[in-house]
């Protein structure tokens, strides 16, 4: 389109003139300097998206993009979060109960906000059912939990379509860990919930 014919129907307005491009593609041809940022951005994430939660497949067509999603678990003290920090990409959710108390009560991790826990659990069930339903725009999902029944554990896996990893840490150095972490204040509460996890355990 220019100046002297963009108020010609049979050239602006003509369907055989068009062509369906992802924006890719799109940038690609433009070389715009915004677009060329878009599309390097899109470029390092792997995938062409069209609006959060569908991508562009090999036929070009329009389909859900693949996220995995991993249940990480295990004991407290066990390294979860450890895990999770040595393995996630920027941009990927995580979900972990104990950080979503803090951030809406802006306390440490052992501090007395249990008042906050029926917030935070129904965040986390909002949270479940935006990934359940692939709404949430990233490659990745972390889901960091202790989860020692085997039955409430595996409800969570169905439910997110979710893959299992398992931080298979002994109790004595879970233990020994929590006493070496300053944040964890009450190191005799946190051996007991450390035992109690042990003790509920089922593989």
């Amino acid at each position: 389109l220019g100046p002297d014919n963009i108020t010609d129907p049979n050239i602006a307005l003509n369907p055989d003139n068009l062509i369906s491009l992802c924006r890719n593609c799109h940038f690609a041809i433009h070389k715009e300097s915004i677009a060329e940022t878009v599309a390097k951005k899109n470029r390092q994430r792997k995938r062409s998206d069209t609006v959060p939660g569908f991508e562009f497949d090999e036929n070009g067509q329009v389909v859900p993009v693949a996220k995995s999603v991993f249940l990480v678990y295990g004991s407290p003290g066990s390294g979860k979060t450890t895990y999770v920090k040595q393995n996630m990409q920027v941009g990927d959710l995580v979900v972990d109960l104990d950080l979503l108390k803090q951030a809406i009560s802006m306390q440490g991790k052992t501090e007395a906000t249990d008042n906050l826990l029926p917030v935070a659990l129904r965040l986390r069930d909002l949270l479940y059912t935006m990934i359940s339903s692939r709404e949430i725009d990233a490659d990745q999902v972390w889901i960091v939990a202790g989860l020692p029944g085997k039955e409430q554990r595996e409800k969570v896996l169905t439910q997110l379509g979710a893959e299992p990893v398992f931080i298979d840490t002994p109790v004595e150095e879970c233990i020994r860990r929590a006493y070496k972490d300053c944040d964890r204040v009450d190191k005799t509460k946190q051996e007991k919930i450390i035992r109690k996890w042990f003790e509920a355990y089922q593989p």
